[in-house]
C-alpha cells in the first residue's frame, strides 16, 4: 500500500478506511476484494484498456455494488496506451 500527506506519515500500520485505491492491473478485480476497506465516497481509480461497454460485463457485480453503495468516484484510464502514445514505457 501506498500512503500520501501534507505531513511525514511514520506509522508502521496499515489503515483500514482508504480515502483512494486504484488497481493497475484489471485482472486483479476478479481475483481481489480490491475494494475492501475503501471509505464510502472515496474514489477508485482503475488501469485497464475497457470501454464504459466492456466494463459492465468484466466487473464482477459485488464491485459494481460497492461501488454504487458507498457513493465511489470511480475513474477507469488506459494508463498503458497513454504511456505508449507520450513514448515511455517498454
Amino acid at each position: 500500500h501506498l500512503r500520501f500527506g501534507k505531513s511525514p506519515i511514520q506509522s508502521p500500520y496499515l489503515i483500514d478506511q482508504a480515502d483512494f485505491i486504484a488497481c493497475h492491473n484489471p485482472s486483479y478485480v476478479t481475483r481481489y476484494d480490491v475494494l475492501e476497506g475503501i471509505k464510502e465516497g472515496g474514489s477508485f481509480l482503475l488501469n485497464s484498456p475497457w470501454t464504459a461497454e466492456e466494463m459492465e460485463e468484466k466487473l464482477p457485480a459485488v464491485m459494481k455494488q460497492t461501488i454504487a453503495k458507498k457513493k465511489l468516484k470511480f475513474y477507469n484510464i488506459d494508463a498503458v496506451k497513454i504511456a505508449g502514445e507520450v513514448g515511455l514505457g517498454g
